[in-house]
């Protein structure tokens, strides 16, 4: 096409080209990583990879350097004074739309392509509360009901189950506002006992909890494994 010499073009036909990358140094490595294995699944490897796709992603990259930098920092510091092994992840999300603003799947993605925050699972704990509650109020309770915090014995499983509170402390009747923001274990189980699982399960689903979602009234303490994108 004329754009270089006929001697330009005898000096580089024989120098191999060489393409220069270092994945590990990208920004939000594990959050494009999952974000690959998705893409191969919708256009599949050949339009992916030499389609000429533009992709646009909600990651914010000053979001994304702040989280990468103050969850690196802090693992490091717990590394080196609780465990050399302890890893963990990082989420924001942007509450109106639901957007993934920064993600941070692990220490290093170099070591373990493993996104902790997709794919790990923990204890809901606590945060189920506000689906319990949430439950509650479609099947016609008021924050301003009362129940009493107090020592409860049931029977599951033919066993003996006494749950309390993280405090072990009791602070008698309260408002489910109250309870919701003081966090009773004991009242969160009244409500579920007053409603019935079915509800709550029901909710749970709604809100894209995989489970498997047990009808057990510890479900009400956020007795359920759940990635970490499940929670927010």
């Amino acid at each position: 096409l004329g754009y270089i010499t006929q001697c330009d073009f005898d000096t580089l036909k024989n120098i191999s080209v060489k393409v220069k990358t270092n994945e590990h140094d990208i920004q939000a490595p594990h959050f494009k990583e999952s974000l690959r294995i998705q893409l191969e699944k919708i256009v599949g490897k050949e339009q992916l990879y030499s389609g000429g796709l533009i992709i646009q992603t909600t990651i914010n990259r000053k979001a994304q350097a702040i989280a990468e930098q103050a969850f690196k920092e802090r693992c490091t510091k717990m590394r080196t004074t609780i465990n050399k092994d302890i890893d963990g992840a990082v989420i924001s999300m942007e509450v109106k739309t639901g957007d993934i603003k920064a993600m941070v799947g692990g220490y290093d993605f170099k070591i373990s392509k493993w996104n902790r925050a997709l794919q790990a699972k923990r204890q809901m704990g606590s945060v189920f509360k506000t689906i319990v509650y949430a439950a509650a109020m479609e099947a016609g309770c008021s924050f301003a009901d009362t129940e009493i915090d107090e020592p409860i014995e049931l029977i599951v499983a033919h066993r003996l189950w006494a749950p309390h509170n993280w405090d072990n402390t009791f602070a008698g009747p309260m408002t489910l506002a109250y309870a919701l923001s003081r966090s009773s274990n004991i009242v969160s189980i009244k409500t579920f006992l007053r409603i019935g699982a079915d509800p709550i399960v029901s909710l749970a689903k709604k809100c894209h909890l995989e489970g498997p979602i047990h009808p057990y009234p510890s479900l009400a303490l956020g007795c359920i494994d759940v990635t970490l994108k499940e929670t927010l």
